[in-house]
């Protein structure tokens, strides 16, 4: 077996190597005016090339760019970009925010090898317009480098024909243009994200503490990069165009825009306020939840902000928080209706309460449960939820050693019809019997599930 175990090794090793290789480093990127074309020279059949290559800037030089962030959040694989430029052109006759940087995008990658980030998959809230892009771009990130190009284009393009000769001999001349802005990892920070700040102004303080000294003030439309995040705080750095660096902490409770409404219900311990925008109490008809404050109701001190909601329940803006307990572990969790959709499968984003940080954190097992109903007495959670028009069913889950389980389905699927063109169901009723799924499964048609279909 020992022979075995170095070429092991050894593969492991590659093989880590190279499923981390393209991820690309969170940092500040600078603009470098050369870099290898990235596209093979075109060769024809029949005909003698000779090209001349010469490149160009793809970003437009009026913008004076000189250095992009970048940051990347492993656990949500997103990579985001923002470009530093000291002349943002306007667009439909409206500069973007009051500090000279252009929208930050993201895009997600599937797979660590997967870094190729298209136009399609870049988020719609990023223009390329505005930075003047060509219509064939494309963006590639690598480990310490990304560049932005664009479709080659002949410039130059003329033909020599050889007739002395017997076959005749075509010559083509040709100057090709490669549209091309590339960057290169000059300092290497661990941005995990790139945030825009939405509200008029907020201060960039030393510490995370109010007391503490301001360092500067932000102001919207600014764009910082994220170090870390704490409980009511994100430690960030402020970017000047040339790449300068200040750093601070900015208080979540500060950069929410919106109202802070106090909601009716209530831990014996704790309280809670949600901050709205664009509302006013009981109008829902454009609210946002943005963020949860939890206060103490001995100190009436804020202890936590769950910031960057993006909640639109239908509540009212009073009575959006529910107080439960969810996992059954006899301390009140807290949830909130995300959005309410077309189906019955509405997501909800659900916060337990640790008691050892006493901190009410995400949970995305249960997060992932549409529409739960939490029953205290059987400790089982149920979720209604519906696949198509005729696919439907209902789930029971349970915490069996400390873990989320599907323990029961119901389902109806009613999505099958015969060649004669009868249609019928399968209803499947599974369990979860001594931790082995058992599965029953029976065929009946359409009008036999549903006897109104008759009429």
């Amino acid at each position: 077996m020992k022979r075995y175990i170095i070429p092991y090794l050894i593969l492991l090793f590659w093989t880590s190597v190279l499923l981390t290789a393209q991820v690309p480093k969170a940092g500040i990127y600078e603009i470098k005016p050369s870099y290898p074309f990235p596209y093979p020279i075109p060769q024809y059949s029949g005909e003698s090339y000779h090209t001349n290559t010469k490149a160009e800037p793809y970003l437009d030089e009026k913008l004076q760019i000189k250095y992009a962030l970048v940051s990347v959040d492993t656990s949500a694989k997103t990579v985001k970009f923002l470009f530093l430029a000291k002349n943002p052109e306007p667009y439909n006759g409206t500069v973007y925010g009051y500090a000279p940087k252009l929208e930050a995008h993201a895009g997600q990658y599937q797979t660590v090898m997967d870094t190729t980030i298209w136009g399609g998959d870049l988020n719609s809230g990023y223009d390329f317009r505005s930075i003047q892009m060509y219509a064939g771009y494309y963006f590639r990130i690598y480990p310490e480098q990304f560049f932005l190009a664009g479709t080659p284009r002949v410039q130059t393009d003329s033909l020599h024909m050889d007739k002395t000769v017997f076959p005749v001999i075509t010559t083509r001349y040709q100057t090709v243009i490669y549209p091309i802005s590339p960057f290169y990892l000059g300092n290497a920070r661990p941005y995990i994200d790139i945030q825009k700040i939405n509200v008029d102004s907020t201060s960039l303080y030393q510490n995370p503490d109010v007391a503490s000294r301001k360092m500067n003030s932000i102001y919207g439309g600014e764009y910082v990069a994220v170090l870390q995040e704490a409980t009511n705080w994100y430690e960030v750095e402020q970017v000047s165009v040339n790449a300068t660096i200040t750093h601070g902490w900015l208080s979540k409770e500060e950069l929410q825009s919106g109202v802070w409404i106090k909601q009716q219900q209530h831990t014996d311990a704790y309280a809670f306020d949600v901050a709205w925008s664009d509302t006013t109490e009981n109008d829902l008809e454009s609210a946002v939840a943005q963020a949860i404050r939890v206060r103490s109701i001995k100190t009436d001190t804020t202890l936590q902000v769950i910031d960057r909601l993006g909640a639109t329940p239908t509540s009212p803006v009073n009575n959006c928080i529910q107080v439960q307990d969810c996992n059954f572990d006899g301390y009140p969790d807290i949830h909130i209706m995300m959005f309410l959709p077309a189906g019955p499968n509405i997501p909800h984003n659900i916060y337990l309460y640790n008691p050892k940080t006493k901190l009410f954190e995400f949970d995305l097992a249960l997060s992932e449960i549409t529409s739960p109903e939490f029953d205290t007495k059987t400790k089982t959670i149920h979720s209604s939820w519906r696949g198509s028009c005729c696919d439907h069913g209902r789930d029971t889950y349970q915490y069996i050693n400390g873990k989320l389980i599907l323990v029961a389905r119901y389902q109806e699927d009613c999505t099958h019809t015969k060649e004669d063109g009868t249609e019928y169901c399968y209803i499947i009723d599974g369990k979860l019997i001594k931790g082995k799924w058992i599965e029953k499964k029976k065929k009946k048609l359409v009008s036999e599930v549903y006897p109104e279909e008759k009429k």
